[in-house]
């Protein structure tokens, strides 16, 4: 079940990022054939002469043509990768700088000058053992 269900987020995302093209053939100003693609491709209805323009009949009697009889619409969907890092403009923490500076980089300050007056100097001995010496033991 979780090959089944990784393979299948694995398959969404890739198609994802592929990105689609609808492509509308319209022919006389109505959409003859839609198709989902890809990439972009031209589609045709097999008229020959597609580059030239429709004759229409007016009422009057002239012909006018202001658009190609067959043109191709195109719509691209796709995922845009627009991501722009954040640009952080961090000021520094001068108190910390400081405290940082004087406590690991300077530690000549924090050091003693002269030895302590209780280098050489021998605890005293301690107290004898009571219990060992009166040899009474509580069990």
């Amino acid at each position: 079940m979780k090959k089944i269900f990784s393979i299948t987020l694995a398959l969404m995302l890739l198609l994802s990022n592929i990105g689609y093209t609808m492509a509308t053939h319209y022919c006389g100003g109505e959409a003859v054939e839609s198709k989902l693609m890809l990439v972009k491709h031209n589609l045709d209805c097999g008229m020959p002469d597609m580059e030239q323009g429709c004759e229409e009949d007016m009422p009057n009697g002239h012909q006018f043509s202001s658009k190609p009889c067959c043109q191709n619409e195109y719509q691209t969907f796709q995922i845009e990768d627009t991501f722009k890092t954040p640009v952080i403009q961090a000021s520094p923490n001068w108190m910390f700088v400081s405290a940082f500076v004087q406590t690991f980089l300077n530690p000549a300050l924090y050091t003693p000058t002269s030895l302590p007056q209780y280098r050489n100097y021998s605890p005293p001995l301690p107290k004898q053992d009571n219990q060992a010496l009166f040899q009474s033991f509580l069990i």
